[in-house]
C-alpha cells in the first residue's frame, strides 16, 4: 500500500476567493499572497492535479510516505 500526501498553498479556487477579508480588495488580497509564492504566482487546480497524476503514475510506484509540497516554495519562505 502506498500513502502520500499533497500539501498545496494558495490556489486560486473559489473557497480561496471566499477568504477575502471583509475590508480588502481582491486585487490586494490576490497581490500579498502572490507575493508570498517566490515562484511569483498562486497556484492552479491544474498544479494540484500535476501532482496527484505524479503520485498516481506507475513509474513512481515505489514512492510511499512523501509529503509533496506543491505551494511555489511558500514553504521555504
Amino acid at each position: 500500500m502506498r500513502v502520500n500526501a499533497v500539501l498545496p498553498g494558495a490556489v486560486d479556487t473559489p473557497m480561496l476567493s471566499s477568504n477575502l477579508p471583509p475590508d480588502a480588495s481582491g486585487a490586494a488580497f490576490f497581490g500579498a499572497l502572490t507575493r508570498m509564492h517566490p515562484i511569483g504566482r498562486i497556484g492552479t487546480p491544474a498544479d494540484v492535479a500535476a501532482a496527484v497524476a505524479f503520485l498516481l503514475d506507475p513509474a513512481n510506484d515505489f514512492m510511499t510516505g512523501a509529503m509533496l509540497a506543491v505551494d511555489g516554495g511558500q514553504i521555504v519562505l
